[in-house]
């Protein structure tokens, strides 16, 4: 009892070191979520992705199975906790605008976890665009060229076909599909 009262204290000490994510604090506030994630030995879901059930097909297959299990039970419990930390290290203000869900799919932590970075990158963008100037020293083209790729990348990050959040339309199946159908 006394030894889970101090692991509840010390979950709580390591939460409490995390600034709430802020429209101002993303670098600092994914670096501390990382870094505690780590040290309560909740970042499995963020670097892995869930376990796959082997086929009975295999001779090791109950081998397969047991490392199946200890693996899922030890990802399932990541999952949940790193979302659950990652969703309550969000200020009350940006709280909504990050789904949960897409598609009637509950994201994983990692694609939680990724979707709030893709937003913060898309808005960097935005800002890059909006603000960069020609400088008059450098070369023109040089800046069209920066300026271009910037919005192919910004363009890119939204997926049309499948409305998944920070998913790379040039890594998406719904699209490759579709271009196969179309003989484009």
């Amino acid at each position: 009892m006394r030894l889970e009262r101090e692991r509840e204290m010390n979950f709580a000490c390591y939460l409490n070191t995390i600034e709430p994510l802020s429209s101002t604090n993303y670098p600092i506030w994914n670096e501390k979520v990382q870094a505690v994630l780590k040290v309560l030995d909740l970042d499995y879901a963020l670097h892995e992705d869930k376990p796959i059930t082997p086929f009975p097909i295999y001779d090791n297959y109950v081998d397969m199975l047991r490392e199946y299990m200890a693996n899922s039970e030890k990802w399932e419990k990541s999952n949940r906790l790193a979302k659950n930390i990652i969703k309550h290290s969000i200020s009350a203000g940006l709280r909504g605008a990050f789904p949960n869900m897409v598609n009637n799919k509950e994201l994983t932590a990692k694609e939680f976890h990724n979707s709030i970075g893709m937003h913060f990158h898309k808005i960097f963008l935005v800002a890059e665009l909006i603000y960069s100037r020609y400088d008059g020293q450098s070369g023109l083209s040089e800046h069209v060229k920066c300026m271009f790729n910037m919005a192919i990348e910004l363009n890119e990050l939204v997926c049309n076909f499948c409305k998944v959040l920070g998913h790379v339309i040039s890594q998406c199946a719904k699209c490759d599909e579709w271009l196969r159908k179309n003989g484009t």
